[in-house]
C-alpha cells in the first residue's frame, strides 16, 4: 500500500543578539529559544529528514517506510517529546508557548505512531488518521510561529524570517 503523508516544515526559530540592555524577560525568551527549543528542533529535524527519505518521491515500499519509522523517526521524535515535556518557565508568555510546543510535539508523535500502525495492519483508515494528526501538527506549528512573532513584537525583539534579536543591538 502506498501511503501519503502531508509534508510539513519544522519550524526552527532562533533568537539571537542579546545586548547589555536586555530585560530579564528578553533574556529568558532568548535563552529559551536558543537553548531549550534548539534541542527539540534538532530532534525534529533529524526525524523529519529520516521520514523524508521514505515518503513522496522517495517512497519505495511499506517495509522500508516501516523500518525507518520504527528505527529512526519514532525513537528520535520521542526524544523531542521528552525534551518538550521538560520545558517550564515562570514567564507567562513562555508558559503559553510551552503549552503549544508540548501539544504539537505529542500530536506529531501520535501521527507517526498511527502511520506505523496503519502500515502494520495495512489499514487505510489509520493512514488517514495519521495524516489528520500531521495536519493538526502543521496547524499547531503555524500557531506557534505566530506566537513567537507576537512575543518578538511585545518584547521589542526583531523578527526576521527564522531569527529574533534584541532591537537595541542594531
Amino acid at each position: 500500500m502506498r501511503t501519503k503523508i502531508i509534508l510539513f516544515s519544522i519550524v526552527l526559530t532562533l533568537i539571537t543578539g542579546c545586548s547589555l540592555f536586555a530585560s530579564e524577560e528578553q533574556e529568558e525568551i532568548i535563552d529559551f529559544v536558543n537553548n531549550d527549543i534548539q534541542k527539540i528542533a534538532t530532534y525534529e529535524a533529524e526525524a523529519q529528514q529520516a521520514l523524508d527519505t521514505v515518503i513522496g518521491e522517495n517512497y519505495t515500499n511499506d517495509a522500508k517506510m516501516y523500518e525507518v519509522l520504527t528505527e529512526t523517526v519514532i525513537p528520535t521524535y520521542q526524544k523531542a517529546v521528552d525534551e518538550a515535556n521538560q520545558l517550564n518557565s515562570d514567564l507567562d508568555v513562555l508558559k503559553n508557548l510551552i503549552s503549544k510546543i508540548k501539544e504539537g510535539s505529542n500530536v506529531y508523535l501520535e501521527g507517526v505512531m498511527l502511520l506505523k500502525e496503519g502500515i502494520e495492519k495495512q489499514d487505510p483508515e489509520l493512514i488517514n488518521q495519521a495524516n489528520d494528526k500531521l495536519e493538526k501538527y502543521t496547524q499547531l506549528s503555524t500557531e506557534y510561529q505566530e506566537q513567537v512573532e507576537q512575543i518578538a513584537e511585545e518584547y521589542n525583539l526583531e523578527y526576521e524570517d527564522e531569527s529574533i534579536k534584541n532591537e537595541t543591538t542594531q
